[in-house]
This record gives structure tokens, sequence and C-alpha cells, in this order.
């Protein structure tokens, strides 16, 4: 399954609120692609999303660019990719 929800504004609220539930069993298996371009996440966004990873192991493809999610937002990202993130393809382009 894929989800696309680049250009929503969903912020660190709703990337939260989003995270718990991608990680629901049923949902969590069965996503595959996750598109959050331009969505005004910040790093605390980014570190709730790097900490859903681990859960969200079917996810093979995350695509957050264009949201200022910063170094430490990247940080906390491929922080959860090293507690068991199975991704393939991680595109943060523009995220200074």
């Amino acid at each position: 399954m894929e989800l696309d929800l680049s250009d929503n504004s969903l912020g660190d609220a709703g990337t939260a609120w989003l995270v718990a539930v991608l990680a629901l069993p049923g949902v969590a298996r069965s996503l595959r692609e996750l598109h959050l371009n331009q969505n005004f996440i910040t790093p605390e966004g980014a570190a709730v999303l790097g900490a859903a990873l681990e859960a969200l192991r079917g996810l093979r493809t995350l695509r957050a660019s264009a949201n200022p999610i910063g170094p430490r937002g990247c940080e906390a990202i491929v922080a959860g990719l090293a507690e068991g993130g199975a991704l393939a393809n991680l595109t943060l382009n523009d995220c200074g």
C-alpha cells in the first residue's frame, strides 16, 4: 500500500497522529510507501517519525523532502532506522 500525503500541511501534530494510526498492527505490515513532502514537519515531528520506523517494518520508501526537519530531525530518522527500520529508499531533500 502507498500513502501520499504530500502538500497537506500536517505539521508535527498531524504527523504524530498519522504515525500513531500507521503503527497499528494491520496497517504497519501493509504500508510500503509513505510520502510526506512539504508538510511543515520540524525536528520534533521527525523525531516522532523516526521513533515509529521500528513499528513500520513493512515500510520500504519514505519521502519527506521540503520539510524544515534540519540536521537534528534527519538524525532522528536515521536513528530510527538503526533501531530496526527496514527502509530501502529514504528521500530528505531540501530539509535544511
